[in-house]
């Protein structure tokens, strides 16, 4: 018990090394019995929210579906708040966006005279200047 201790603390229990939060939080999950329950707070800016966690668990291919599940509940529930800004936001970065991004970057490598043609033709903004 006093190892488990130790390690809850992010303190090596043999060597009373520091280990560090991020290690702490994996000991704490790794070494803790299954009756254990561990709270985690997390705290995400609206950048990270956006481009990390919906993102890389709602919009891109391989998520795991139990962790998809909870990102899309957390989702609904932002969604709740401000129809307006997270319709913007999936707008913007939702799987369609994605598969654009990935389209671009494939045809870019392997038809680079038609990218460049589709660029000039339909991605060139106008600026007040010109």
């Amino acid at each position: 018990m006093e190892d488990y201790k130790k390690l809850l603390q992010g303190i090596h229990p043999f060597t009373n090394e520091d280990l560090g939060s991020k290690v702490k939080k994996e000991n704490d999950r790794f070494i803790a019995p299954t009756s254990v329950e561990l709270t985690y707070i997390l705290q995400f800016n609206f950048a990270t929210l956006i481009e990390a966690v919906f993102s890389q668990r709602l919009w891109v291919n391989g998520a795991q579906s139990d962790t998809k599940e909870v990102v899309k509940k957390i989702f609904d529930l932002v969604y709740e708040q401000d129809l307006e800004l997270w319709s913007l936001v999936e707008e913007y970065y939702d799987k369609e966006e994605m598969s654009w991004r990935s389209l671009r970057m494939k045809l870019k490598k392997d038809n680079p005279n038609l990218y460049y043609e589709l660029l000039n033709k339909y991605g060139n903004e106008k600026s007040m200047w010109d």
